[in-house]
């Protein structure tokens, strides 16, 4: 079994606090070493060898507590990062991991610089003839259906998968995905903040999805990025990551050849 990344996680951080322990250990070596020294030099002298002699067994005291401080860190921190883990234990801490992740919200991005305007590419979102050039990701089609493009205003369009590789992988039929939705925000040239909900019968399509098209200026071009919120449990997110960024290499066609 492939080791869980939290599991060399835990065993880089045992080895390093085995480290700590070693250096902890060696530093008392190194002081009981200067305090032998110490009192040596005191016995020469027999006016201060009671003081010394109390004194050293002060700070024997303290040399010991680091000593065993030491030698516990690096024994803990040895076991730890270089015992072997039972299949239990890496299969245990696999399920904690996927279940913090599925914990954590799930935002799905892409991102692609276009060599064009943030202005010229704003306006790209507006033109619902425009819209359907670029929007389908590569094997599918766009056909705009309602298009009230204002902030409050509302949009409904159908997806259709135009290839045999996606037979059936429809949300609302066969092979077509119906969507609508509203527009949020409109921030020309800047942002662009709509909904979309899936028209399906199965509920892993349902609820409502936050999509953010950021436009970022770099000196006359643009970064466009997307971010996709609240996406439905149905759609896998390496299949959604790979469809927009599809869609960006579909902008950047559209708005570049204008250039």
């Amino acid at each position: 079994m492939r080791m869980n990344r939290l599991l060399w996680v835990w065993r880089a951080t045992s080895l390093i606090v085995a480290a700590v322990g070693l250096v902890v250990l060696l530093n008392s070596v190194g002081m009981g070493l200067e305090k032998a020294d110490d009192f040596a030099a005191a016995k020469q002298n027999s006016g201060i060898i009671v003081n010394s002699v109390e004194y050293g067994v002060v700070r024997s005291g303290h040399i010991l507590t680091f000593a065993a401080i030491g030698g516990i860190l690096l024994a803990v921190g040895l076991f730890q990062g270089l015992r072997p883990f039972s299949r239990e234990e890496q299969e245990a801490w696999t399920a904690n991991s996927h279940r913090r992740e599925q914990e954590l919200p799930r935002i799905d991005k892409a991102s692609r610089v276009i060599q064009a305007s943030p202005q010229t590419v704003y306006e790209a979102f507006l033109n619902p003839e425009v819209l359907v050039s670029w929007l389908p990701p590569d094997g599918m089609k766009a056909v705009v259906h309602t298009f009230d493009v204002r902030e409050g205003g509302v949009y409904r369009m159908s997806l259709i998968y135009m290839d045999a590789e996606h037979a059936g992988a429809g949300k609302t039929s066969a092979d077509t995905d119906v969507v609508q939705g509203r527009f949020v925000e409109l921030v020309p040239g800047r942002k662009i903040v709509q909904t979309a909900v899936f028209e399906s019968d199965d509920p892993k399509f349902a609820g409502e999805m936050r999509m953010t098209w950021q436009l970022t200026e770099m000196g006359g071009i643009t970064r466009v990025t997307v971010l996709c919120e609240q996406v439905p449990e149905g759609i896998l997110q390496k299949d959604h990551q790979r469809a927009l960024a599809s869609t960006l290499g579909n902008l950047a066609k559209a708005v570049e050849s204008d250039r």
